[in-house]
């Protein structure tokens, strides 16, 4: 491998994760203070043998048999073509029967979906425009930035239980982007 070109892999995985700390800093002030002095303990960010970026868990990188971008373009593509989803239409919540703050993000979801994005009945895999997206998993975020490239995605939430997994995506994609889409 060469140091030169595996050195700039570095410091850009490193910049990429100062402008997320950036980003988490005025959107998500807890995750910033979460994620400022992170040491992940089980997986993490490297350089693979192929000069790759990968995640590296459990003694091997996750990655092995193929690069991780192309695998996920692979995987944004499978999706697209037959997306696992499902559709329902919520009523508007009366204030006092949103009681629980996810109630009352969901209320914010309907009301801004339905301000913005009128009715329609179309099959998801023609849309232009996804209302809601929920990913579990990040892995190292290439996915999402595919998806985002390909989808106007009015609503996006993660779930990464992995606190190692998502101090990795920060080193990979630009949040910020994505968060002010």
């Amino acid at each position: 491998m060469d140091s030169q070109p595996i050195a700039i892999k570095k410091m850009l995985l490193n910049a990429t994760l100062m402008a997320n700390l950036d980003t988490l800093k005025v959107y998500a002030p807890e995750l910033f203070e979460k994620f400022k002095n992170y040491t992940p303990s089980n997986t993490a960010v490297i350089i693979d043998e192929k000069s790759n970026v990968n995640l590296f868990n459990n003694d091997k990188c996750v990655y092995e048999k193929i690069e991780p971008q192309i695998f996920c373009q692979a995987q944004v593509a499978l999706f697209l073509k037959k997306p696992l989803h499902f559709s329902f239409k919520l009523e508007t919540l009366k204030e006092e029967t949103a009681l629980y703050e996810h109630a009352q993000l969901i209320k914010q979801f309907n009301v801004k979906r339905q301000q913005e994005a009128p009715e329609k009945n179309n099959i998801i895999v023609d849309e232009v425009q996804f209302d809601f997206v929920c990913m579990v998993g990040a892995g190292l975020g290439y996915q999402i930035d595919e998806l985002f490239k390909q989808r106007n995605i009015f609503n996006f939430l993660l779930c990464e239980p992995s606190e190692d997994v998502f101090f990795a995506m920060l080193h990979c994609i630009e949040l910020r982007l994505l968060i002010e889409h």
